[in-house]
């Protein structure tokens, strides 16, 4: 229902403190242990709420990556953005340039910021590519070779994930006790 860390925490918080006041007035007198660790639970949240936070505010976005962000990735959080961004790299190509050739690996996940390509299987157009769509995907996915060349009409601008280093990236999260358990390579692809 909930899938921000935040908003799920402070929801926490509420009903811990619900608890707190609860066990806190019962005929009986109140549950000292009970209300020991709901307050440890409380402090464990509000920790993580803060550093959370403070995480967030050390991401500077430029621009061009707070719009990628806003239109192709918003369920990412800031922190997660900025570590797929890391791994990025920006490129403008001229009209006529290949990204992916039909039939060959595909080294590469890039997503449009700029620009428009034709996607050809068989030599035959079947799609016009624009602003945010994602090119390589499948190949990344099923590790297979393309299924289609994708080709720039006109001067594209397009970041650009190595796909060794987006598996990679998704180890780390996969490890990581820190993150949250979406993976973001499949966020990335859908």
């Amino acid at each position: 229902w909930v899938r921000d860390e935040i908003w799920l925490r402070s929801l926490l918080i509420l009903s811990f403190a619900t608890g707190l006041i609860y066990n806190a007035m019962p005929p009986v007198g109140p549950l000292w242990l009970v209300l020991f660790w709901l307050t440890v639970y409380v402090f464990i949240n509000v920790y993580r709420i803060v550093t959370k936070l403070a995480e967030a505010r050390k991401v500077r976005l430029t621009e061009e990556e707070a719009e990628l962000r806003d239109t192709v990735f918003p369920e990412f959080t800031p922190v997660e953005f900025a570590k797929l961004m890391r791994i990025s790299t920006w490129k403008a190509v001229p009209a006529g340039v290949a990204l992916t050739t039909q039939g060959k690996m595909v080294s590469e996940v890039s997503v449009i910021q700029s620009g428009h390509l034709n996607v050809e299987i068989d030599g035959r157009n079947v799609h016009t590519m624009k602003d945010g769509e994602i090119v390589g995907e499948m190949s990344f996915i099923g590790g297979n070779p393309a299924t289609a060349t994708v080709r720039t009409i006109t001067p594209t601008r397009y970041v650009a994930w190595e796909q060794p280093a987006l598996r990679a990236l998704r180890s780390e999260e996969h490890t990581s006790e820190l993150q949250s358990h979406h993976d973001l390579v499949c966020r990335l692809l859908l």
